[in-house]
């Protein structure tokens, strides 16, 4: 580790993610624990993990849920993560942890689980995922299509909030909401 770890406040959260800070705020966002960790035999290349405390487990899933995509590598770290050549996420309890690379394009994907691994540890072990989720097991549902959406489901100020996700029924694509 370069430093001491770095936290980050509401008020001052937008000095480590400027333009994406207020994406957090829905979620319950409460505190951003940040630290970089350089490798030895070139300290430009390092790892940059961020652990984000959230509101709830279910506002962890939202905000992850924000970034994950389906072509990126699901993995069984926490209650679910997935890992890409430059970055790995993932969240637990109601943590949502961002490991980056940094100075180099991507980082060797057994650097990013040893680091996931490690903050894994260090988090609750609650690895399960919020209980709303269960109204999505169901066949049509496409599987990790589903993100909770804390405020304008669909755009909607009525719709305060809620969870949606991707479905196919009898070959026709839909959206199922809740």
């Amino acid at each position: 580790m370069e430093e001491k770890v770095a936290l980050y406040s509401k008020d001052t959260l937008f000095e480590r993610i400027n333009g994406e800070a207020e994406l957090y705020f829905p979620y319950g966002f409460e505190v951003l624990a940040s630290a970089r960790y350089a490798n030895k035999e070139n300290p430009q290349v390092a790892v940059e993990a961020d652990v984000y405390r959230m509101g709830s487990l279910l506002d962890a899933f939202g905000i992850y849920a924000n970034y994950r995509r389906a072509d990126n590598g699901a993995l069984k770290i926490g209650a679910e993560g997935f890992v890409s050549p430059s970055q790995l996420l993932f969240y637990q309890d109601r943590y949502f942890v961002k490991l980056q690379a940094s100075g180099a394009l991507s980082v060797e994907q057994e650097v990013f689980l040893s680091c996931a691994r490690a903050v894994s540890q260090n988090l609750p072990r609650n690895s399960s995922q919020p209980k709303e989720l269960l109204y999505f097991m169901m066949p049509a549902v496409v599987q990790g299509s589903e993100r909770y959406i804390a405020q304008s489901l669909l755009g909607y100020a009525f719709f305060r909030r809620g969870l949606i996700a991707d479905a196919v029924l009898e070959g026709e694509p839909l959206k199922i909401f809740w």
